[in-house]
């Protein structure tokens, strides 16, 4: 086990790029040492890089937050490493690109366990923990989008309208350890996951017969 930094452990998820590796490498220069998760272990090395080249500390954990079982090693990896976890920065992140009626409901789902149940595993992961070290601090980041209505959004909002409630409820039943919660709410933000979106509904904007396509290029 190593020696954790003095300011502790922080775990942040989404961190090969975007929102998620700018928090990293914050987090880094101010002292804590950072588990970097995310699917891409080609980019987390990278940002793991970057952090330990400027005097930081950093281990790069490649993790699905859709699954469970990459879920629960992120913390079993953590803790083996540490022996602390201090800060959860919850900012995995997915939105397809599509209208309602175009998604199955098993890419609805997806949706759902990535930006939701993945978080919620891990809150519910971390919270023993800290709990025994007298507190501690998570940060779940949401979107505009959960509060402003978006066509072609209707899963992600759901999904972060899900996670502002799941935070107001978890202050209620976290704070009497020291845990506290906060939830960051950005507005757009020019990040790979807008990338991705058009990626995924790249087949849709092609589709002259689409009857969202106009909708879809406006965006």
């Amino acid at each position: 086990m190593q020696t954790a930094p003095s300011r502790g452990i922080a775990i942040v998820t989404g961190a090969s790029s975007g929102i998620g590796e700018a928090t990293a490498e914050r987090l880094g220069r101010a002292g804590y040492g950072v588990v970097v998760a995310a699917r891409r272990r080609e980019q987390l090395d990278a940002v793991a890089a970057r952090i330990e080249a400027a005097g930081g500390r950093a281990l790069a954990a490649p993790t699905d937050v859709s699954y469970d079982e990459s879920v629960a090693r992120l913390v079993e990896r953590t803790w083996e490493a540490f022996g602390r976890i201090d800060l959860l920065v919850n900012n995995a992140g997915f939105s397809p690109s599509a209208a309602l009626e175009q998604l199955s409901r098993e890419q609805m789902r997806n949706v759902f366990e990535v930006n939701v149940l993945g978080a919620l595993q891990l809150v519910g992961a971390v919270t023993p923990l800290m709990r025994e070290r007298g507190g501690g601090r998570i940060v779940n980041i949401s979107s505009l989008a959960g509060q402003v209505p978006a066509p072609l959004a209707v899963c992600y909002s759901a999904t972060k309208g899900a996670l502002e409630s799941a935070t107001d409820c978890l202050r209620l039943e976290l704070g009497q350890w020291g845990i506290s919660l906060s939830l960051v709410v950005p507005g757009f933000v020019d990040t790979p996951v807008f990338d991705k979106a058009k990626e995924w509904g790249a087949d849709l904007r092609a589709d002259p017969s689409n009857p969202y396509r106009k909708l879809m290029f406006d965006l």
